[in-house]
């Protein structure tokens, strides 16, 4: 059995644990010390961003912003943003979100706009579902 280490393409090959990959230490470093952001964060106060009234928060752990109470995922839509990122929004605050959508960039603009018009057809396909059932079960009990 050879020891030894070597290189290739930047990756450490070890020998002694039978040629076993290793990350470079830089990786490693680079996730213990990265800097947590989110998108538009360069617009934020106190890890907040005011545009035109309305107040997005920035959850830097999870690289995103988000927009009223989104404790809640059933109530919100996650919107991948083009530079990285997301937005979470909740539905209860599309109105506020149409007025601040000046604040975005033209693609994260159409990824939004594609966002909210799907998720308005996934919410009436699931409303047609309920009522659905809802009608088989009345006919069910003989209303």
């Amino acid at each position: 059995m050879a020891f030894g280490i070597a290189f290739e393409n930047g990756i450490r090959y070890d020998g002694r644990t039978g040629g076993e990959a290793h990350k470079p230490r830089t990786d490693r470093m680079e996730k213990e010390f990265k800097l947590e952001t989110a998108p538009y964060s360069g617009m934020a106060e106190n890890g907040m961003i005011c545009y035109k009234g309305v107040v997005f928060t920035c959850d830097t752990e999870n690289n995103r912003i988000c927009l009223g109470d989104t404790t809640d995922l059933k109530k919100c839509i996650n919107i991948p943003l083009a530079g990285g990122g997301s937005l979470r929004v909740n539905r209860d605050n599309l109105d506020e979100l149409s007025r601040a959508i000046g604040m975005f960039l033209p693609e994260d603009v159409k990824r939004i706009m594609q966002a909210i018009a799907q998720d308005t057809k996934v919410q009436q396909m699931q409303k047609e579902l309920d009522d659905e059932k809802n009608s088989i079960g009345n006919l069910a009990a003989g209303e």
